[in-house]
């Protein structure tokens, strides 16, 4: 496991909420886009551990693990809603892609928002 990642795991308190942004906010975990290497094994492990973490911190309820990259500040952000609100919070568009689609993406430093679709690129699994 990423060293990062074994730090958050003995940290990460997952909150539940009615309201969505809090959640959102108070779930939401960023690491330096170019700490996590940039072959797709690195950061597909990476990814994968992420949701593991997420996973084991939650409360007893069913949520969505979600990350994205914030191109301009160089990270990735992850972060769980309730499955309840049937929704992300985002104001954008969103383009929902696989894993392996969403670690390309990542290695290659596109979060999708300046693309022509102008949709955020999101890797998104029930958890």
């Amino acid at each position: 496991m990423h060293s990062d990642l074994e730090e958050l795991a003995g940290s990460l308190r997952v909150i539940v909420s009615n309201e969505i942004n809090v959640e959102a906010q108070e779930n939401m975990m960023a690491f330096a886009i170019n700490a996590l290497g940039n072959t797709e094994g690195s950061i597909i492990a990476f990814l994968r551990d992420s949701k593991d973490v997420y996973t084991n911190a939650k409360p007893n309820v069913r949520m969505t693990f979600y990350c994205w990259l914030d191109e301009l500040a160089g990270q990735i952000r992850m972060s769980a809603v309730s499955q309840s609100h049937e929704q992300l919070p985002f104001r954008c568009g969103i383009n929902s892609l696989a894993l392996i689609p969403f670690s390309n993406s990542l290695a290659v430093g596109i979060s999708g928002v300046y693309s022509s679709e102008e949709k955020l690129n999101v890797w998104q699994s029930q958890i």
